[in-house]
C-alpha cells in the first residue's frame, strides 16, 4: 500500500529496519512515487539504493525536479554514480503519454547540466566521459561534441565505442558519417 511521506520518513529513520528488509525498500522505492524521493538525496546527488530506479515505474515529478536542478550542480567525481541513473528516470518520466512536452523540456535541461563533461576543457575522466556517453544513448541525445569524441583519432578507444553507441540510437545517418 502506499504510505505518506511522514510514514516513509519515519520507516527509513528506523535504520535497524532498513537493513533487515532491503527488498522490501526496493520495492517501496520503485513503485511508490513519493518514497523513490527517499532513494535520492539532492544534497549528496545519491541514490540510497540504485538499482531499484531501473524498476521504477513512475517517478513522480518532484524526483524528476530534484534530478534535473542537481545535474546542473555536479562535479566530475559524481557524474560516474549519477548521471546513468539519472537518465533511467528521466526516460522513464518520458515514457507517461501525460507529460512528454514536459519531460522533453526537463532531458534538454539535463542535457545542458551533463554536456559539459565531454569538452575537452572539463578534464573529464574517460570514465566520466562514457558515463554521460552512456546516458546521451539511454535518452537519444546527440551533439556535436558527441561526433568530435567519435571520429577523434586521439580520444581513448572506449570513449570513441561510447560515441559511436549514442550516434548509432539516433540514427544510421550520423552513424555514416
Amino acid at each position: 500500500r502506499r504510505m505518506d511521506k511522514a510514514n516513509l520518513q519515519a520507516f527509513k529513520d528506523k535504520s535497524e529496519l532498513k537493513h533487515l528488509v532491503p527488498t522490501f525498500l526496493n520495492t517501496v522505492y520503485s513503485h511508490d512515487p513519493d518514497a523513490s524521493l527517499l532513494n535520492f538525496n539532492a544534497d549528496t546527488l545519491t541514490f540510497t539504493n540504485p538499482s531499484s530506479v531501473y524498476y521504477l515505474d513512475n517517478p513522480s515529478t518532484e524526483l524528476v525536479n530534484q534530478v534535473v536542478q542537481g545535474a546542473s550542480r555536479l562535479t566530475t567525481q559524481q557524474v560516474v554514480d549519477f548521471v546513468v541513473v539519472a537518465a533511467r528516470i528521466l526516460k522513464t518520466y518520458k515514457s507517461r503519454q501525460d507529460n512528454i512536452k514536459d519531460a522533453d523540456n526537463k532531458i534538454k535541461q539535463f542535457k545542458q547540466a551533463i554536456s559539459r563533461f565531454l569538452s575537452n576543457e572539463s578534464g573529464a575522466k574517460n570514465d566520466t566521459k562514457t558515463a554521460v556517453l552512456s546516458a546521451y544513448a539511454q535518452l537519444g541525445l546527440y551533439d556535436d561534441q558527441v561526433m568530435s569524441l567519435a571520429i577523434d583519432d586521439t580520444a581513448p578507444l572506449e570513449v570513441r565505442y561510447h560515441a559511436l553507441n549514442a550516434i548509432r540510437y539516433i540514427s544510421s545517418v550520423y552513424l555514416d558519417d
